[in-house]
């Protein structure tokens, strides 16, 4: 070998590597960090020291707000920087504002003006021009900031007993008002089914709104429901899966039960479907993959990163060319290979998986401190990790004794 421990008789690699050496009573270990200098920086210097809820990414744009009070505006289809735009003054304030998304070349947010008015602010990309509307005054819901989703602003308002779901169709600007049923005592943001124009809302009920019949469905839920941690829909299959944690059900779209599925002995804080799997993400970090029909457990593994508790988000994106799941959440990516049911890898400092372009966006230390640089790398084929690898290490190989002991070809 090239590197490492000489006369060495016996390797294991589990995160790091460590070398036992012969005749020695001492393991040496080498612990294993990766890098790719193929960084495409797309814009650098950017002032900002942490990464909550001031970020966005998407099929089209990607966007920032940094500790000057400047939003930062990226094509990500292109990686191209389009500018920056000065939300100084605009009321839009960083460390509260909800970027919702985008729509038609406008960006979105939301916030709760001096604990108050529920406020939506529209930046224009290409004008620079930044709008304030007051949508709901004396607003009720300190914790809700709405949704906006297929070109829908969706919310919820009004006072006890008398809720409802509102609709703003952004194209043309109409407005519709759907009753919710039950008192809905801390209710949630309303979530739009993938494809549908059905909207799903927890509270004191978990009902589905059907914005086509102006109808609505209550879920059956056990005795011992506690609330809901995670929820998954599948436009494929036309199936909602609900958690509380400890459960897990499965529903069809108008809210029929299709299968009540026990414990995995895990707390569940999110689910996806994969196929006509459900796959159940854990707070220990742990994920499993059930089957829909019998419920039984089919593969298990677990993530590298920690995944935190209820408060967590999951951005979860499948890629069935491939076989691949990416999950991010925070400032990590994980990636699954779904045959196998085995995490290739997990990268940190990034925003996540862009599916267009096949990219992964992400963020570096600029020049100066507590300034980052905005870019992305490629997502690299097996061949293409094996030459880097081989490149890095200048061609080392084990011996034969090593390769014949570890079964490598």
């Amino acid at each position: 070998m090239k590197w490492g421990p000489s006369n060495t008789v016996l390797v294991n690699v589990m995160g790091g590597l460590f070398f036992v050496r012969e005749n020695d009573t001492e393991i040496s270990c080498f612990w294993i960090d990766m890098y790719d200098e193929e960084f495409t920086e797309i814009v650098k210097g950017i002032p900002i020291e942490k990464y909550e809820n001031n970020w966005y990414l998407d099929d089209d744009y990607f966007m920032l707000i940094s500790d000057d009070d400047k939003l930062y505006v990226c094509e990500s289809r292109n990686a191209a920087f389009i500018g920056t735009v000065d939300i100084a003054g605009s009321g839009i304030n960083r460390d509260s504002v909800t970027i919702l998304g985008q729509y038609d070349g406008k960006i979105f947010f939301s916030d709760l003006e001096d604990d108050k008015n529920f406020v939506l602010y529209t930046v224009d990309i290409r004008s620079r021009e930044i709008e304030k509307r007051v949508v709901v005054e004396n607003y009720g819901f300190k914790a809700l900031r709405g949704a906006l989703k297929d070109g829908k602003f969706l919310y919820v308002s009004g006072e006890k007993g008398a809720y409802k779901l509102n609709c703003e169709w952004l194209s043309d600007g109409s407005h519709e008002e759907f009753p919710i049923k039950g008192e809905g005592a801390s209710l949630s943001d309303p979530i739009l089914l993938e494809g549908t124009n059905t909207v799903f809302i927890a509270g004191e009920n978990e009902i589905l709104i059907d914005m086509d019949a102006g109808s609505q469905t209550e879920l059956k839920r056990d005795a011992n429901y506690r609330y809901i941690t995670g929820l998954a829909y599948s436009s494929e299959h036309d199936m909602l899966a609900r958690t509380d944690g400890i459960s897990m059900a499965i529903y069809n779209r108008n809210g029929r039960l299709i299968k009540r599925m026990n414990t995995i002995g895990s707390h569940i804080i999110d689910l996806f479907f994969y196929d006509k799997d459900l796959v159940a993400i854990c707070e220990n970090g742990y994920m499993y993959r059930c089957s829909t029909f019998t419920g039984a457990v089919r593969a298990k593994t677990h993530l590298t990163f920690d995944v935190g508790n209820d408060g967590i988000t999951f951005d979860i994106t499948c890629d069935y060319d491939k076989n691949l799941v990416y999950i991010h959440s925070g400032e990590v990516t994980d990636i699954i290979d779904m045959e196998s049911f085995y995490e290739i890898t997990s990268m940190e400092t990034s925003f996540g998986y862009h599916k267009p372009t096949d990219t992964f966006w992400s963020y570096s230390l600029g020049d100066k401190f507590q300034t980052n640089n905005i870019g992305w790398f490629r997502h690299y084929s097996l061949e293409e990790l094996v030459e880097k690898a081989s490149e890095s290490i200048e061609g080392a190989e084990l011996s034969p004794e090593l390769k014949a002991r570890y079964g490598i070809n």
